[in-house]
């Protein structure tokens, strides 16, 4: 996985990963595997809110962030 010329963390090659291979129509995921990816998505969304040093990409992440969707995670963040 490419790692983000700018991050020292994987996130947004994470996120790249994932939207793509959730446009994939050829790929048939069990529900399991969903739920890990919503996690996954998750968890480099927040990481990329925080630490990104790239401003556009920390503001695309909060916004993100702020979609109802993602209730049920913030829900089960560990503090």
């Amino acid at each position: 996985m490419n790692r983000c010329a700018r991050c020292e963390c994987d996130c947004c090659a994470t996120l790249l990963l994932w939207a793509a291979n959730l446009q994939d129509e050829g790929i048939e995921f069990e529900p399991e595997e969903l739920e890990a990816a919503e996690t996954v998505i998750f968890v480099s969304l927040a990481c990329m809110a925080k630490h990104s040093p790239n401003r556009k990409m920390r503001a695309y992440a909060k916004k993100q962030l702020r979609d109802p969707f993602w209730n049920e995670q913030k829900q089960m963040e560990c503090h």
